[in-house]
């Protein structure tokens, strides 16, 4: 299932630096939410009517669960478990099982996180827009419920930020709170809580505290494209460019220091990044390219399990 021509191509992108990022594998599938388990040997994705589980190593479906409707979209994954939402809810994955007993029928669903609190939920929409968790629900700002809003989630504090035209916000059961004005990318790290956030295009990369409060500011020499906080390294990963090749950033979480710059073939998609910083994807519209990011002092996770991709697939990928 690898595909060697791109490989070769990525190689050769790769020549004029030494690139830390090593091209694994490239799924290729319109893919509705993509997320990636706690040690990045599998991915989950919504994809031709149903949520797969990815073997990153080879860019293949290895099995799926079919969730109601075929408009499902993969929204979560921590600790082993899935979360898929639907016009009928949000719908709970442990491993390739789906548990319909724990189905949250919620209409309207927009982001769906799992955190230490719970399960948090925003749906509705611009006129009634509601975060929900185990314990009840609250209004939010019903810009959090407009199309193509940004979410993150810090699981240890229990709640989502959400980067809007209205500005950045940090939602709980408990309270809501403006961070920061208005932003388009955002990612959080629940060990420092800190929040990280800009605008697709432009230079500035803004960073603050839980309370909102500055810590860093920088400007970065290509335009933004995407923002990831590197699993639990305490790093920072931006996806950046504006022609033809782009770089992934690896930054200093605390400061916003770059630290290195790797090449990749394309500026245009999403980062997610696994639980343990090693696993790194850029989603595009039709495919999904897999990286391998361990550093010198960092082991390797080893995959003890023997994957086969699905049968379905294999006659797809031939038709």
């Amino acid at each position: 299932m690898r595909n060697p021509i791109l490989a070769l191509v990525l190689l050769s992108a790769a020549c004029t630096s030494e690139n830390e990022l090593r091209y694994t594998a490239t799924l290729r599938a319109d893919t509705n939410g993509v997320a990636l388990s706690d040690d990045g040997l599998d991915a989950y994705a919504a994809m031709s009517g149903t949520t797969c589980r990815i073997d990153t190593s080879w860019g293949c479906p290895t099995s799926d669960a079919d969730l109601p409707t075929d408009h499902e979209r993969v929204v979560d994954h921590w600790k082993g478990v899935t979360l898929g939402a639907t016009e009928q809810g949000v719908h709970t994955i442990l491993g390739q099982a789906w548990l319909q007993e724990v189905d949250l029928e919620i209409a309207e669903v927009h982001s769906a996180r799992l955190t230490d609190a719970g399960t948090l939920v925003v749906a509705g929409n611009e006129g009634d827009c509601v975060l929900s968790d185990d314990d009840g629900s609250m209004a939010v700002p019903g810009v959090v419920c407009s199309d193509l809003v940004v979410t993150d989630v810090d699981r240890e504090d229990g709640s989502l930020v959400a980067a809007t035209s209205e500005g950045v916000f940090r939602l709980s059961a408990a309270r809501v709170d403006r961070l920061a004005d208005a932003a388009d990318l955002v990612a959080t790290d629940a060990h420092t809580g800190m929040v990280i956030f800009g605008n697709r295009g432009d230079v500035d990369v803004f960073a603050v505290d839980r309370a909102g409060e500055p810590v860093w500011t920088v400007r970065i020499e290509e335009p933004l494209q995407s923002i990831a906080v590197r699993g639990d390294r305490g790093e920072l990963l931006l996806l950046v460019g504006d022609g033809a090749f782009g770089h992934v950033e690896r930054r200093d979480l605390t400061s916003g220091e770059l630290e290195s710059s790797s090449s990749v073939p394309s500026t245009e998609g999403d980062l997610v990044v696994s639980g343990n910083g090693n696993t790194v994807g850029i989603v595009r519209p039709t495919e999904v390219h897999w990286y391998s990011l361990l550093l010198a002092d960092e082991e390797p996770v080893v995959d003890e399990n023997v994957e086969t991709c699905m049968d379905a697939w294999d006659r797809a990928s031939r038709d």
